[in-house]
């Protein structure tokens, strides 16, 4: 596959509009891909809350959508490991509502899951959303650091994987918190390069421009990334049956990050598409379930 930086370039609007319309490329059928993710995630969501113990809605900003949900921390112990779930939507869809799928498979484990809410889009600019991204880390990191939990990863899928990309971008040390307690990240079929979207029907609400676009691209920003995170460990995973320009874009970062010799691995999920890849998770016998565990030290 040609994994250059700008070959979307060479698309028409048609073309990219289809690139980057994942339901278009799953086996089933578009028109029911969506309705039933938001099924599933609300569903699986809505027993985790009912079956595990949970603490919701803890405000962390002024916007109503900026708060965190909790599980699995109150019964948990020192050198307990914890993630975060930054949910996926295009920057537009999902909430919280939809991010407490993932709750079993980490808890069962005796791991702890944060879950960032966030303001989307139309009400929420880009710029918005990784600050409250970031303040969300900011509060987890204190957090942990308090309960003398192991580490802390962080897990994003789709728009979720970009802001959480954006992560591993940041001085942590300047924000105030220790920047080794966050160890690594998982980042399911993200999209590293926003540029290719300002044409597209994606940015209608966002109302990028390509400047702004290149200024929170992960993939434009890699040097960053390099310099602040080298020594996290960094999973890019992508579905077989994702778009070519996702499964592009996570190679491209892949190979970005492995020439400067970061701690990053690439994996393919095989009979998986854009959804079915993160809706899975709930399963503690998935591959990249078990990737998860893997990575932060759970057995």
């Amino acid at each position: 596959m040609d994994t250059s930086a700008e070959k979307w370039r060479n698309f028409n609007l048609e073309e990219l509009a289809k690139q980057y319309s994942s339901s278009k490329w799953s086996k089933r059928q578009p028109d029911e891909v969506i309705k039933d993710h938001l099924k599933i995630l609300k569903e699986a969501s809505e027993l985790a809350r009912t079956t595990i113990d949970c603490e919701l809605g803890i405000k962390l900003g002024e916007s109503e959508s900026h708060r965190l949900d909790i599980f699995g921390r109150k019964n948990s112990t020192e050198g307990s490991p914890a993630i975060i779930y930054v949910h996926g939507g295009y920057w537009q869809l999902l909430g919280l509502e939809y991010s407490s799928f993932i709750a079993p498979s980490i808890t069962n484990k005796h791991g702890v899951l944060y879950s960032i809410g966030y303001t989307i889009a139309p009400k929420g600019t880009m710029e918005q959303m990784i600050d409250e991204i970031k303040a969300g880390v900011i509060y987890v990191l204190k957090d942990a650091a308090s309960r003398n939990f192991s580490g802390v990863y962080i897990c994003g899928h789709s728009a979720g994987a970009h802001l959480s990309a954006m992560m591993l971008s940041i001085d942590w040390h300047a924000e105030g918190v220790n920047p080794d307690l966050l160890k690594g990240a998982i980042l399911v079929s993200g999209i590293y390069d926003l540029r290719p979207l300002i044409n597209t029907y994606v940015n209608d609400p966002l109302k990028m421009t390509e400047e702004s676009a290149a200024k929170i691209s992960p993939q434009l920003i890699s040097s960053q990334i390099i310099k602040y995170s080298k020594r996290r460990s960094i999973l890019i995973a992508f579905a077989k049956y994702d778009s070519e320009e996702f499964i592009r874009q996570s190679q491209l970062l892949y190979d970005t990050l492995r020439l400067a010799s970061c701690d990053v691995s690439l994996k393919v999920i095989s009979d998986a598409d854009h959804f079915t890849i993160v809706e899975r998770i709930m399963k503690t016998d998935y591959d990249l379930t078990k990737e998860i565990h893997r990575i932060m030290g759970l057995s």
